[in-house]
Order: C-alpha cells, then structure tokens, then sequence
C-alpha cells in the first residue's frame, strides 16, 4: 500500500496523462494550473515540473521545445498503456503526433487556455482536440468546426437534463473579411434563425436529445478586432433586417477580450 505522499503524488500523475489524452498537448503552466488550480502560478508550476520530470523517465509522456520557447508535453506510448490499462481510457494512444506540426501553436494554445479556465471554475468544456477526434457532443456544423465548446446550460432556462452549449471561435490573428463574414453568418443563421414569418424559429440549435447550441463565444486579442465585428454586424443588420432574430443573435453571441471578462454583442450592437 502506497503512502499518502506516494499516493498522491500516482495520483497527480494520473490526473496529468489524463488532460494530454484530453487535451493532445499542455504547455508546463496548463498543466499546473488544471492539476493544482489553487498555486498555478506558485507551488503548484515546480509541482508539475517535478511530477512531469517523473513521467518523462518513464517514458509516459514527451517533451518537446515550442515556437514560444516553452515546453510542450504530449503522451507517450508507456502514458497510453497506462491509461488504458489503470485509468478505464480503452481509446487512449500517444498523441506524439499532435506535436508534429505546430504552424498553429497560438491558435491551439489560446483554444486551451479558454478550455482550462472553464475545467478550473469546475465547469464543463471540450477541448479542440476532444472535437477533432470525436470525443465532444459536436464536432461539425454548417461546415465549420468549433475551436473549443463550453456547457453554459447555467446562462438559461434548460429542461431537466438538456445540456447547452457555446460554440467558441479563437481569434488570435486578424481574418480576413471573407472569413470574418463567413464566421459572422454562421452564428447569425445558427443563434437568430426565423421562420417563414420572420419569427424567431427556435432559441437553440438541436444536436441531439439532449443537448442543444444556444450561445457563440468570439476570442478576441485587440480592440481592432472588436470594432469590426461590431461594425460588419451592425451592417448585415440593416442591410438584412428581417432575414434574421437580431434580438436572440445580439443576446446570444458573446465577446472575449484580453481581460477574461465575456460581454454579450448587445452591449454594442443596437
């Protein structure tokens, strides 16, 4: 029987190659900050340190330099084994592989940050890549794929058991206008949709029984970014003033700047 120390020091171990199987690859201080949430940024960063050193030299998990200069870790073959064979994860493998191309390393690494705020306020997320391999409740829509989804059934009126979810866009680099308009139309058909009379259709996009979309999530990194969202809706607006629930769209899809504070596009959208 292990000691208490031991245990739960297995136990961290544990709780790592769980979030890589989660989460493809973690970053030193994402990790610490899933694993000791309450001293990310103290104690809990030399923890993960120490425990990730454990892991390396059993071959359980891999290091890799990032583009940033921090290191990344992934699962090895020996942290896959053991999740399957200890951990119940009869689909886990190494995902060495996502660390192979990282031409989209901010991109990812920000989609995780968003998750790992979300899991540490013990709340519900999907990571980007639980959605690339078919592990979230929604993987495609309109022929898009989200960058991370976040149950917000709390933000609503939801049936006993409906889960309700927020479709998150990551925009660390500046879009161009075809793909900004084509990201702004799919929330505005998929928030805002009306019938033949120009009523709102239904509140939230159905994904099955019991889970529905009510809710897109806009990360932001510049002020810029903001003003053009604000200001090519404000122009679909007029321009399609009855083609869309403006009212469920403006309510419906939120905005996250540098700060960490959401605020909801009716704040600027008349």
């Amino acid at each position: 029987m292990l000691s208490n120390t031991r245990q739960t020091a297995a136990n961290n171990e544990t709780a790592i190659l769980i979030y890589l199987h989660r989460f493809g690859w973690l970053k030193t201080r994402q990790i610490a900050a899933l694993v000791w949430p309450e001293s990310a940024e103290g104690g809990g960063y030399s923890m993960a340190q120490r425990t990730l050193r454990r892991l390396k030299l059993a071959h359980k998990v891999i290091p890799k330099l990032a583009p940033d200069g921090a290191t990344i870790y992934a699962i090895g073959q020996g942290g896959a084994k053991f999740l399957r064979d200890f951990a119940g994860l009869e689909d886990a493998k190494t995902t060495r592989d996502c660390m192979r191309c990282l031409t989209a390393y901010d991109h990812r690494a920000l989609a995780n940050d968003i998750a790992i705020d979300w899991i540490a306020k013990g709340k519900i997320a999907w990571t980007e890549h639980e959605i690339q391999t078919g592990r979230a409740p929604l993987k495609v829509l309109r022929g898009k794929i989200p960058d991370v989804l976040l149950d917000w059934t709390e933000k609503t009126i939801a049936a006993d058991g409906e889960v309700v979810l927020a479709w998150g866009e990551i925009e660390n680099t500046w879009k161009s206008n075809k793909e900004m308009d084509r990201m702004l139309e799919f929330f505005c058909a998929t928030l805002g949709a009306v019938d033949g009379q120009g009523l709102p259709r239904q509140f939230r996009e159905p994904i099955d029984v019991t889970t529905s979309l009510g809710y897109g999530l806009i990360v932001i990194h510049t002020q810029a970014e903001l003003e053009r969202i604000i200001r090519k809706l404000s122009a679909k607006k007029a321009a399609e003033p009855y083609t869309y629930a403006w009212e469920s769209v403006a309510n419906g899809l939120f905005i996250q700047g540098n700060t960490g504070n959401i605020f909801p596009v009716s704040r600027w959208l008349d």
